[in-house]
């Protein structure tokens, strides 16, 4: 089996090229599907562990768990690595657990009131890889 044992195992450019002479991808055209938004099998997403490994041969989806399966199934090993992280742009609370500006005014986006812009301090932040 040709699937990396380890999620973060970098990938041998001779290995790589190997894979590629032996016709192990297709090139997607418009009308292609590609399913990178859960594991087909348990419904795992980029979020957790491992993260998620698309085929790169029929755009299909599958977890660390799974992907091991898959390519002793098909044949097919050349995988993209997709993962995703949930990462805060800025922290709103102090050391002491008060938030930085207490609300005063019953009153939204102004002054003294409630912050809307608070709960938008999330950022999604992906990162792909190509695993042989």
């Amino acid at each position: 089996m040709a699937v990396p044992q380890d999620a973060e195992e970098t990938l041998c450019p001779e290995h790589f090229r190997s894979q590629l002479g032996e016709s192990s991808f297709t090139v997607p055209d418009i009308s292609t599907k590609v399913f990178k938004e859960e594991c087909t099998y348990c419904f795992r997403t980029p979020f957790h562990q491992g993260g998620l490994f698309v085929c790169l041969k029929t755009y299909a989806c599958f977890c660390y768990t799974h992907v091991g399966l898959y390519a002793e199934q098909s044949g097919n090993t050349l995988f993209l690595h997709v993962f995703s992280r949930k990462v805060d742009l800025e922290s709103e609370e102090e050391s002491d657990g008060e938030p930085k500006d207490k609300i005063t005014r019953l009153a939204i986006g102004v002054d003294s009131g409630f912050d809307t812009k608070k709960f938008s301090s999330l950022h999604i932040r992906l990162e792909y890889n190509v695993q042989a």
